[in-house]
């Protein structure tokens, strides 16, 4: 498969928005069954367990679990109105 062909799909998540992430990639796995997938995940601290229960949803695709740090977000402004995940 062509590199050009793999669809990435970005999310940035904290524990509370775990059950919606697996709902969502489940549902996007399930609506291109041949299409070869990347997730990657910005997150700020989630256990082993739970990514294993998101990545069962789509378990023909690829995660990339990327911990949040401050050298990721610092410029970023916030109204407090979601977390930085």
């Amino acid at each position: 498969m062509d590199a050009d062909d793999i669809i990435h799909i970005a999310f940035g998540v904290d524990a509370p928005y775990l059950p919606h992430l697996a709902a969502t990639i489940a549902s996007i796995a399930a609506t291109a069954p041949d299409r070869a997938l990347h997730f990657i995940v910005m997150h700020d601290g989630i256990a082993e367990a739970d990514k294993s229960r998101v990545e069962y949803g789509a378990p023909d695709a690829d995660f990339d679990w990327l911990l949040r740090s401050e050298e990721h977000t610092s410029g970023l402004q916030s109204q407090n109105r979601i977390s930085y995940a």
